[in-house]
């Protein structure tokens, strides 16, 4: 009902502007406007790109053009985004062409995330960062809490043209501040795990039937192989990180400053972990595996595949019908308190409060994710966003060309489980932090430590991170 009113007061204000100004209007050739990007360098100066337009797509109607003018500043970590951008503003501009986007944020290629970090909040207190801010696994949360950013969600209820039944708005109500939605990715995703059956079957073991695994029941099957074969591992291609990224947002509480590494449940989380044999970091140098092969690839004495839908749609199809015959299908991962995490570590855009552009900021946004044509989803070398969209109908259409024909069911769970996901992983808002737990949790497994002596130092620098 509420997209149809939408669509009736949408139909009916074009008719009065029509019966008022076609009278006064002209016939006016728009030329494409090209943008410089911040880098600098000739060779990134947008020309000649190939957006998918109405006269090559069948399934794609005539975009309406949008005379709306204005000037919009987009501010991200340049380098790491700069063909996106590329494809996304000339795709912008064929419907607003009278808009002008500069591109701004630093171009330096920092070594780490916390870098620039830095240079994204001097940026949004000083005001100059611009109006729509990329925030890939930048502390979106202390950001909000400092009053940077806007509220996104008055922004989608005035927007005529904005359908919230379109979109996984479990993703959305999962990544709230106080009831207030800060920033919004363009896509996401999760990871999946998929046992060695040799290995199951051989030790009496039933391949499990289940939605959603976690740490607990992986390593229970673990230790139920583990003493009769001294060389298994969970995955050569992994360390201990594949379990611990989807725990630590059960001992941080960002949204209400707690931390709680300290506790005696995360003591013996750490003990847990340290049970298992891992490949080392030099064995896992040695592999030059291709994330394709890392996908796709069981070692010898590999307990789990894991898996993400992080990459092309098309191999992850595959891994429903035609894996190979010594591996389960894939159960996603879940937190041990049945948390059921996402990620979206690429293109998480929000509106600066210093903005003085926001309803150009969220037209912006809004075309970003809003559907779009199969063949503009279909065409890696421009859309480039890895998992799922948010969009629910671009998600759809991306299965069903992956898993072709007559995999309804498959198409069916998939888009279940994208609807279960029920909380960010830490390391698409928390990174900065994860990094320096990862360096105390490293000397805890190196021997260095006690678990006991890790766990107060991680929630030492816990506490100050959630106090920056």
């Amino acid at each position: 009902m509420k997209r149809e009113f939408k669509l009736y007061s949408r139909i009916l204000c074009s008719i009065i502007l029509c019966i008022v100004f076609v009278p006064l209007s002209g016939c006016q050739n728009q030329s494409e406007q090209i943008y410089q990007l911040y880098t600098g360098e000739p060779e990134n100066i947008l020309k000649n790109m190939d957006v998918p337009s109405a006269e090559n797509s069948k399934d794609e109607k005539q975009e309406e053009i949008d005379e709306i003018e204005g000037e919009l500043t987009i501010y991200d970590w340049i380098p790491l985004r700069d063909t996106f951008y590329q494809w996304i503003i000339t795709a912008f501009n064929k419907k607003y062409p009278n808009v002008h986007i500069t591109l701004n944020g630093p171009k330096e290629k920092y070594s780490a995330v916390s870098e620039y970090a830095a240079r994204v909040s001097v940026d949004l207190m000083s005001g100059s960062a611009g109006d729509v801010i990329g925030v890939s696994q930048m502390p979106y949360i202390q950001f909000a809490k400092n009053n940077l950013f806007e509220d996104l969600y008055p922004y989608m209820k005035n927007d005529p043209e904005f359908y919230e039944e379109d979109y996984y708005t479990n993703i959305l109500k999962a990544m709230e501040y106080e009831d207030k939605l800060y920033a919004i990715p363009m896509g996401f995703f999760y990871k999946s795990v998929r046992f060695n059956r040799t290995f199951l079957e051989q030790n009496q073991i039933e391949v499990p039937k289940i939605d959603a695994i976690d740490y607990k029941g992986i390593i229970s099957i673990y230790h139920k192989i583990a003493p009769n074969n001294d060389r298994l591992i969970l995955s050569r291609y992994f360390n201990s990180i594949i379990l611990e990224e989807n725990e630590y947002s059960r001992f941080l509480d960002e949204k209400n400053s707690k931390a709680y590494f300290d506790s005696q449940e995360y003591i013996d989380f750490l003990n847990e972990m340290k049970s298992i044999q891992w490949p080392s970091e030099e064995e896992r140098r040695e592999l030059f595996c291709t994330m394709e092969e890392c996908a796709d690839t069981l070692g010898e004495n590999d307990l789990c595949l894991f898996v993400s839908n992080h990459y092309q749609l098309e191999r992850n199809a595959k891994l429903f019908y035609e894996h190979p015959s010594n591996l389960t299908l894939p159960i996603p991962l879940s937190a041990s308190n049945g948390d059921k995490e996402f990620y979206s570590p690429d293109r998480i855009l929000s509106i600066s409060s210093s903005s003085r552009n926001k309803d150009l900021a969220w037209s912006f946004i809004r075309f970003c994710i809003e559907e779009k044509p199969e063949k503009v989803l279909n065409d890696r070398d421009n859309w480039l966003l890895g998992g799922y969209p948010i969009n629910r109908n671009n998600t759809l259409k991306m299965l069903e060309n992956a898993f072709g024909e007559g995999k309804e069911e498959a198409i069916r769970k998939i888009d279940q489980w994208n609807s279960d996901r029920n909380e960010i992983n830490i390391l698409s808002h928390t990174y900065i932090l994860f990094d320096e737990i990862k360096k105390i949790t490293d000397e805890f497994y190196e021997g260095r430590l006690t678990a006991e002596e890790c766990a107060r130092q991680v929630q030492e620098r816990a506490e100050i991170y959630l106090k920056e």
